[in-house]
């Protein structure tokens, strides 16, 4: 892919599965690279340390790109799940995705790329089979993790509409496996055993890795502006991943998971936080109509496909 009339790509969160993957895709090309991070990334590219939740971070930022004549943006700069430390997860995530728009925009950078989950949506009992891009970003609001994902996403969607002389693309991806990743997903594949809701068995998804990164890429050479759900296609339902991946589904009463999910969580017993169950609960799948034909993004793996490359990736490293 050429990337010349892409000028110097910046990019953040390098270190992230998505940034790893995208580096070495990108290192292959006659892309002009510049990694804004805390850690140097292994490819040969200019390198700017920043910490993106340290004080007067738009300032240096904006001076970086004005520095490198920056004229795409890619911002990866997210954690993979959520984190104790709450207001760390805030100033990175939503405060760190406010300073790279804001110098983004004093910079005249001209297109700006960045990735939203799923979970945006949030996981209802009335969500349709498949969420398009239209449907209403709506997160649970005590899950402070997605809370802040969700006001990064909608600060992405107001500068998009604010700014219509900047292409912004914003792809909101279902959750993604493979041998990098690592997330609430991937851990749950993981797990000997899995607490179930009693009554429940909801549909999910599984993006791949590489497709997730090939997604990028198609956003990147097509610089389009607007909002694309990037997910497979097909769904899994819950018991049957969990079956594939020989994890033992113990089935709960709803209210009982919650209250002992929530004590644990805040005891810091146990990593994952009571309001991820919604996701055992209720479906949250994304169709994925608007990229495929805006975007020509075709995923190489079914959802069911991409958990059995997973789960037969992982065996075969153990």
């Amino acid at each position: 892919m050429a990337t010349r009339h892409h000028g110097t790509i910046a990019i953040t969160g390098s270190r992230s599965v998505l940034g790893r993957l995208l580096m070495d895709r990108l290192a292959t090309t006659d892309a002009s690279l510049a990694v804004i991070d805390i850690e140097r990334p292994p490819q040969k590219c200019r390198y700017y340390p920043l910490n993106l939740v340290e004080p007067n971070t738009d300032l240096e930022l904006e001076r970086i790109f004005r520095e490198i004549r920056c004229k795409t943006v890619i911002h990866l700069a997210y954690l993979s799940r959520p984190v104790f430390d709450v207001a760390y997860s805030h100033e990175l995530q939503s405060i760190g995705t406010l300073n790279m728009l804001h110098a983004a925009r004093g910079a005249g950078v001209k297109h700006i790329l960045t990735v939203s989950p799923s979970g945006v949506y949030g996981a209802r009992g009335k969500n349709p089979n498949f969420l398009t891009e239209d449907h209403q970003v709506k997160p649970n609001k005590d899950f402070e993790y997605i809370r802040d994902r969700a006001e990064a996403d909608q600060d992405v969607v107001a500068f998009m509409k604010k700014h219509p002389d900047i292409a912004v693309t914003l792809l909101r991806m279902a959750p993604m496996v493979g041998p990098l990743s690592d997330n609430l997903t991937t851990r749950m594949l993981a797990a000997p055993a899995v607490v179930t809701l009693l009554g429940y068995d909801p549909l999910l998804q599984f993006l791949h890795e590489d497709d997730a990164v090939d997604a990028l890429l198609r956003a990147l050479e097509y610089r389009r502006s607007g909002i694309f759900n990037i997910a497979p296609d097909g769904v899994v339902p819950v018991t049957t991943a969990l079956y594939r991946a020989g994890v033992v589904g113990i089935p709960v009463a709803h209210p009982v998971a919650y209250s002992t999910f929530h004590t644990l969580w805040v005891t810091r017993l146990n990593d994952i936080p009571p309001q991820q169950l919604d996701f055992l609960r209720y479906q949250c799948s994304l169709d994925n109509s608007r990229a495929k034909g805006e975007l020509t993004f075709r995923p190489r793996f079914t959802s069911q496909g991409a958990l059995l490359e997973h789960l037969g990736k992982k065996r075969r490293a153990a």
